[in-house]
């Protein structure tokens, strides 16, 4: 009779997902596979490949931490440059570098110690495109929805929040895409 997780899968699989999982196998006793043609289970003790298949089992902490950012927007995305954002990719990765960068408030910045990575995970739905609707772009603000966010974001404050909100609104709820598309030309 098969019992556990492992007696449904053939002994290639199931010995695949035993090495994949080799700190779990030093607690074990036997290790119970499925022979691929008899389908019958063999139970066997775990082989010494496969107690130190992973090098960091054992182990009590981390050896190679990295800090970074895995999801961070420049100004290039529209609900970024709404809320405020200034800075391209260019000054996001300088900055990361532990450079000093300006903010978009006009203060310098710079991190105590550099990044060890960043990932710009800029929207690819109308990248950019908010540059050119607050230089107030005539093919961007002949629509009257992307005029309003226009004055929105010129006026500042709370009407560029509101504005802000109703693009994060639109992009979720996508009628945002025919506008920026008829206004950009062809898709």
């Amino acid at each position: 009779m098969r019992t556990g997780f492992l007696a449904c899968w053939p002994m290639s699989l199931a010995a695949s997902l035993l090495l994949s999982a080799g700190s779990a196998l030093e607690a074990a006793d036997t290790v119970q596979l499925v022979d691929e043609e008899s389908a019958s289970p063999v139970h066997a003790a775990p082989s010494a490949a496969m107690l130190r298949y992973s090098p960091h089992a054992g182990q009590k902490y981390p050896t190679r931490v990295y800090f970074g950012d895995t999801h961070h927007h420049t100004s290039n995305s529209g609900d970024a440059f709404m809320a405020g954002n200034r800075m391209g990719p260019e000054d996001a990765y300088r900055f990361a570098r532990g450079e000093e960068v300006v903010s978009t408030t006009g203060i310098p910045a710079k991190l105590s110690r550099p990044l060890d990575f960043l990932v710009v995970s800029d929207h690819a739905e109308g990248l950019g495109i908010m540059y050119e609707v607050l230089k107030g772009n005539p093919a961007l603000t002949s629509d009257p929805t992307l005029a309003r966010w226009a004055a929105a974001l010129k006026a500042g404050g709370e009407e560029a929040a509101k504005a802000k909100n109703e693009l994060v609104s639109a992009q979720a709820h996508c009628p945002v895409r025919s506008k920026i598309r008829r206004s950009s030309g062809p898709s």
